[in-house]
């Protein structure tokens, strides 16, 4: 695998953040029920774990494949581009083509299952986020500094919501971008971004780019003091800063405090 050098990437990312391609702070809601499991390794050794697209909780996410042209649409095909083809000559290639769909689907499965993809977004007080991704506001939300490490969060992908599938033949060679990016619309509140890596399972950030740690309005005080706890005993995260979700008085909304 090609490796970059973190340094060399800053002047990409700063004009990615200026071109609006990406976002100069992300935050990645958690939920802390699996305290040694999964947020131990965030705050101890400074990882994050990228779930395999094939284990999202969207039965269509990353579920898009490339349109195999019908029989019909390949002999409109064939009669323009191909006028002295026989029928052997026709059902040969018609049989290649599918054959290449069905391959090309496989490769996209294949992909889909190896690869790893964290969900940021730019919005930290989003009441439907700390619904779904933190059990009911008992968990946590972490900020990120882009900037403070390039590596980690080259290249992102900007989801595209839609009502339907992109229309992709499959020698279009956006397919796999296009699998990871699209989503139906009714996930639009997420504003999404995914980070992907190669490889599913954790990955290393650095410890200057987490910023600080928001708790949910009903995240346990004992899960809060054992996180705040294990992030102190950290000296490379005694810069991260803490705050608390609470519901405002007389709004559908979140204030968040300083703690």
């Amino acid at each position: 695998m090609k490796q970059y050098n973190p340094q060399a990437l800053i002047p990409l990312v700063e004009k990615m953040i200026k071109d609006g391609q990406l976002h100069r702070t992300l935050y990645t809601y958690m939920p802390v029920d699996l305290l040694d499991e999964r947020v131990r390794p965030v705050f101890e050794e400074c990882k994050l774990w990228f779930s395999s697209p094939a284990y999202f909780n969207d039965p269509f996410d990353c579920k898009i494949y490339p349109k195999v042209p019908s029989d019909e649409e390949l002999a409109k095909y064939l009669a323009l581009n191909a006028e002295n083809a026989t029928p052997q000559d026709y059902n040969m290639i018609l049989e290649g083509i599918k054959k290449c769909g069905d391959l090309t689907k496989r490769a996209i499965d294949d992909i889909m299952n190896k690869s790893g993809v964290k969900c940021f977004t730019p919005n930290n007080a989003n009441i439907l986020m700390w619904s779904h991704y933190t059990n009911s506001h008992k968990g946590i939300c972490l900020e990120f500094n882009t900037l403070a490490d390039p590596e980690f969060f080259v290249y992102p992908i900007n989801v595209v919501y839609s009502e339907s599938y992109p229309e992709l033949e499959f020698t279009d060679k956006r397919f796999t971008t296009e699998v990871l990016r699209t989503k139906s619309k009714v996930w639009e509140y997420e504003d999404e971004v995914r980070i992907y890596k190669r490889e599913s399972g954790y990955h290393t950030f650095n410890p200057n780019s987490l910023k600080s740690v928001t708790f949910g309005c009903n995240t346990p005080d004992d899960k809060q003091s054992q996180i705040i706890e294990m992030i102190r005993r950290n000296k490379d995260l005694d810069h991260v800063q803490f705050y608390k979700c609470v519901p405002h008085p007389n709004q559908f909304k979140l204030i968040i405090q300083s703690i």
